[in-house]
């Protein structure tokens, strides 16, 4: 009987430690005995029975999907390429983790399919200049449309952000050099400023000495009304000018 005794101990412990499974705290695991679920394994320690029991870890934590480059066409005619960006997490209920394993092959594959059809119907009906004007929007309209059709799959659209839209190589070329011509033409507009502003202290200066009688202007006791100031402070903007 102690022949047996021993083999025994030896095989239940072997079958213990076979069994034990340890679930971290991000992770929630489903447990599938023969097949069919079984129960729902929380972050710590469970057991299962080898070779019946299998274990299917889900992650739940916040991930992050590209929707890719996709060229969509604008409502005004133009060929934009369009980069999104999804972040979403399986919430962490057993009723949610199920759904996310049996109500969906792939949610990965899924999401990215969805984010690149709804931003092709969204996009398609907005110019590029709004399209890249309204990203907010887009990426309001995007992250609702994406809940509503996820919402049976036990995910959490937790938000979507739109990555890059960019315009046609010749279009952008052209934006370039409009934007520069429009930085030179304000460049020129400063840098001629304190000409101007000479030329106007001048042709002043020139309409008061002629209205202004010579006796008028060496006479300081009894200077003519509001003509003295106004020559002083022209004399005054003058000044740099006139230095060698």
């Amino acid at each position: 009987m102690d022949v047996f005794i021993l083999p025994a101990l030896i095989f239940i412990v072997v079958v213990f430690f076979a069994g034990i499974r340890i679930v971290r705290p991000t992770s929630r695991g489903l447990v599938e005995r023969l097949g069919r679920y079984h129960h729902f394994a929380r972050p710590g320690f469970n057991w299962l029975i080898p070779l019946v029991d299998k274990l299917a870890l889900v992650n739940i934590t916040e991930q992050m999907v590209d929707a890719e480059p996709q060229e969509i066409i604008t409502n005004d005619n133009l060929n934009a390429m369009v980069d999104a960006q999804v972040y979403f997490k399986v919430k962490d209920d057993e009723a949610s983790v199920k759904a996310s394993q049996y109500s969906v092959n792939n949610y990965y594959y899924q999401i990215v399919s969805l984010a690149r059809t709804t931003l092709r119907n969204i996009i398609g009906t907005l110019t590029l200049k709004s399209a890249n004007s309204e990203r907010g929007k887009i990426n309001a309209e995007l992250q609702n449309t994406l809940r509503q059709e996820t919402g049976s799959w036990g995910l959490e659209i937790v938000r979507t952000e739109l990555k890059e839209i960019n315009p046609p190589k010749d279009v952008q070329e052209t934006m370039n050099k409009v934007v520069k011509a429009e930085n030179e033409k304000v460049a020129a507009v400063v840098k001629s400023e304190p000409k101007l502003k000479r030329r106007k202290a001048l042709s002043k200066l020139r309409f008061w000495r002629r209205k202004v009688k010579p006796k008028q202007l060496n006479s300081l006791t009894n200077p003519p009304k509001n003509t003295l100031p106004v020559m002083l402070k022209y004399y005054a903007v003058l000044r740099p000018w006139r230095q060698p």
